[in-house]
């Protein structure tokens, strides 16, 4: 093969992968996000099992978390079904953060035996005045629950 028709081969071969190279940068925000739909879909079910797509349950539970505030009603069975408040929940650090910014408060949980970070131990400990509930006040956060759904039997 002479250099010229070496050249264009990989001049065609070099557009023709631009080309693809394109499509693909425009697809790839796409793709992303359909990845990331699928995992957040996935945690949902790992987390609430009862919030699937499948089975009666999943589907009132995701039209009412769909609807807030808006009870769905069966007039004919005389039931009715809502979302309760989840509330919210202690969520510790983990222990090493603990020890690394106040290893003071770390030493006294170690020794009140509380390092699991138990939630109980910990209240325990600073109803009894062994430990300040602002010494440990910043490894603790709230998190939501998970609504519960609630099925009533209508008074007729």
């Amino acid at each position: 093969m002479t250099n010229e028709l070496t050249d264009l081969i990989a001049e065609v071969n070099a557009e023709a992968h631009a080309d693809e190279r394109g499509a693909i940068d425009d697809l790839l925000p796409l793709w992303e996000a359909k990845q990331a739909i699928k995992w957040y879909e996935a945690d949902v079910k790992r987390i609430d099992p009862s919030a699937s797509d499948y089975g009666a349950m999943g589907r009132v539970r995701r039209y009412l978390t769909d609807h807030p505030d808006e009870p769905l009603t069966d007039q004919e069975h005389r039931i009715r079904a809502r979302l309760l408040p989840g509330g919210t929940s202690d969520l510790w650090e983990p222990a090493n953060a603990i020890r690394e910014r106040k290893p003071h408060v770390y030493q006294r949980l170690q020794e009140l035996g509380c390092l699991q970070v138990d939630p109980t131990a910990v209240k325990n400990a600073i109803a009894k005045g062994h430990l300040s509930a602002g010494d440990v006040a910043e490894f603790c956060r709230q998190v939501g629950k998970t609504p519960r759904l609630e099925v009533q039997k209508l008074e007729s």
